[in-house]
Parts: structure tokens; C-alpha cells; sequence
């Protein structure tokens, strides 16, 4: 599954239990993120391979704040 698939399923899921009404047992569930391992670490690595460490942390960067978006339901 492509990162970005992976981030939008992850906001849609906090997105929902943020939504849920307090009598839902969506409701008890903790904000939910993952360790995104291989995925966040992809694209960086693409760029650093070839050489471009600017490259590699702006991808790093964007994967991050994509993370913490979706971590609070949120699509970047």
C-alpha cells in the first residue's frame, strides 16, 4: 500500500473515533498511530541514494507532518 493510502486511512479512523458521540465505544479509543517504518522512510531514501540530502529531508519532513495530521484525523 503506497504511503500516502496508508496516512489517508489513518486520518479517516482517528477522523471517526474524534467524531463519535461519548456514549460510543469509538469514544474510549486513543488518538492511533503507527510506526510507519519502511513507508516514511521511502521516499527519503530515494533521494539520499542518489545523493540529494536536501531531498531526503523534505521527504522526511513532508512523510512527518503527514503522520502528525493524520494522527489527529486530519488529511494534509
Amino acid at each position: 500500500m503506497p504511503s500516502e493510502t496508508a496516512t489517508k486511512y489513518l486520518a479517516a479512523v482517528n477522523a471517526l473515533v474524534l467524531a463519535s458521540s461519548p456514549s460510543s465505544p469509538l469514544s474510549r479509543l486513543p488518538a492511533l498511530t503507527f510506526s510507519y517504518g519502511r513507508a516514511l522512510q521511502g521516499e527519503p531514501m530515494k533521494h539520499w541514494c542518489k545523493g540529494d540530502e536536501e531531498g531526503a529531508k523534505e521527504a522526511l519532513e513532508k512523510g512527518s507532518k503527514a503522520c502528525w495530521h493524520a494522527a489527529r484525523g486530519e488529511v494534509l
